[in-house]
C-alpha cells in the first residue's frame, strides 16, 4: 500500500521527507524543461514560510521508501487564483493505484480548505474554487478516467 504524506515544516514526517522530495521535484523539473533551481528555492521559502499555499506530498511505499511525491500550488491564472499541480510522480504502477487517486484528490480537498480559511487567504480576499493540473499528453486520459479532471485547454510551449 502507498500513502500520502503531507510535508510541513512542523511535522517529524514533513522534516524527514522534505530533502528527498525536493531532489524529486527538481529532477522531475529538469526532465520537463522546467527553471528547477528557481522551483526549487520558491519551495523551500512557501516551506520556511509553513506557507499555506504550498501543497506537497510524499507518497510513501508500506516498507518507508519514498515512492511518489505530490506538487500543488497557489497560482494566478486568468486572474483568478488556483489551485495548481504541477507535478504528480509515482515511480512504478502499484496494485493499489485509484485508492492513491483517491486518497490524492481527498488531500488536495482538505489543502484547498486549509489555504481558503488561512490569514493569507482573508488578507488577500482569495478563495480557490478550482484545481487545474498540467500533464503529459499520455497521461491525459488517466487523469481523466481516475481522477476527475476534465480537458479545459491545452497549454503548447515554443522556445523563444
Amino acid at each position: 500500500m502507498l500513502t500520502l504524506v503531507r510535508l510541513r515544516r512542523d511535522e517529524k514526517d514533513g522534516r524527514r521527507l522534505f530533502p528527498d522530495v525536493l531532489a524529486r521535484i527538481e529532477r522531475f523539473s529538469e526532465r520537463h524543461g522546467g527553471n528547477a533551481k528557481a522551483l526549487v528555492d520558491h519551495l523551500w521559502q512557501l516551506y520556511a514560510t509553513a506557507s499555506p499555499a504550498l501543497g506537497l506530498w510524499a507518497i510513501v511505499s508500506e516498507d518507508g521508501a519514498l515512492a511518489g511525491h505530490l506538487l500543488a500550488q497557489l497560482q494566478l491564472w486568468d486572474s483568478e487564483y488556483v489551485g495548481w499541480v504541477t507535478q504528480a510522480e509515482i515511480d512504478t504502477p502499484h496494485r493499489a493505484m485509484q485508492a492513491v487517486w483517491d486518497d490524492a484528490l481527498r488531500e488536495l480537498g482538505a489543502w484547498k480548505d486549509e489555504l481558503n480559511a488561512s490569514p493569507l487567504a482573508k488578507s488577500q480576499g482569495l478563495a480557490i474554487r478550482r484545481l487545474l493540473l498540467s500533464t503529459t499528453r499520455e497521461q491525459l486520459r488517466a487523469w481523466e478516467r481516475r481522477a476527475g479532471f476534465h480537458y479545459y485547454r491545452t497549454l503548447m510551449e515554443r522556445p523563444i
